[in-house]
């Protein structure tokens, strides 16, 4: 394990929600690395704060989600922002009714 510091985002860092914990103070999910990146290896776990959740809903176990400012602490990796990979539709628009 490193030294400590802060990995920036150099694309996608993704991964796949492992675990949920909700507690009284807000909670945390765990979620494990789809692939490796830098010193990190495939499958390591990252944890981030639901306050760090940038969703709608909270995370669901299974759902992969891109990681931002991965950050070192005493217990392991934390990523300090962490957002759900969704599909965005461009439905176009016609003048009448469907």
């Amino acid at each position: 394990m490193s030294t400590g510091g802060t990995l920036s985002n150099q694309g996608a860092v993704r991964g796949v929600v492992a675990s949920v914990h909700r507690e009284a103070s807000g909670g945390f999910a765990a979620v494990l690395l789809l692939a490796s990146m830098g010193e990190i290896p495939k499958g390591e776990r990252i944890t981030f704060s639901f306050s760090d959740w940038r969703g709608n809903i909270l995370p669901r176990k299974g759902q992969v989600v891109q990681l931002e400012s991965l950050t070192l602490f005493e217990k392991g990796w934390r990523a300090l922002a962490a957002i759900p990979i969704q599909v965005v539709v461009d439905v176009p628009r016609t003048g009448g009714l469907l």
